[in-house]
């Protein structure tokens, strides 16, 4: 009798011992499904913020290449503009150089002209 209320006690206690363990595993896989479930929304959240971070990553590059395609053609815009500057005003130096000149030969066939004169002049005195 003492070794059948002994089995019966141990029957008891593995019993109780085998249930908490099902409901711990239960509880725990209960526990471990809502968390996951808990989790989901941050996760999908990052994945979310994580494309739009991408998202805008890429729309400012396409930004920054744009500016400075943007900056090279105002640069090459304005090159062009001072190389047409240079280049008109080299022509009106030359044109007034060339316009220069032209009065020069005139003031020095005026001034030849003169001088032939002048001494045409003393020529005739001392002759007359």
């Amino acid at each position: 009798e003492k070794l059948y209320g002994k089995k019966d006690k141990f029957e008891k206690m593995q019993k109780k011992f085998f249930e908490t363990q099902l409901t711990h595993n239960i509880h725990e896989q209960t526990k471990n499904q809502r968390m996951e479930q808990h989790l989901k929304k941050f996760r999908e959240f990052k994945l979310k913020s994580e494309i739009q971070a991408q998202r805008l990553q890429e729309s400012l590059y396409k930004i920054e290449r744009q500016e400075i395609a943007d900056n090279r053609q105002q640069r090459l815009h304005t090159m062009k503009r001072k190389q047409l500057f240079e280049k008109e005003w080299k022509a009106e130096g030359i044109e007034r150089w060339k316009d220069n000149r032209r009065v020069g030969r005139i003031r020095q066939q005026a001034d030849l002209g003169y001088e032939l004169r002048v001494k045409e002049k003393k020529k005739r005195s001392k002759d007359a």
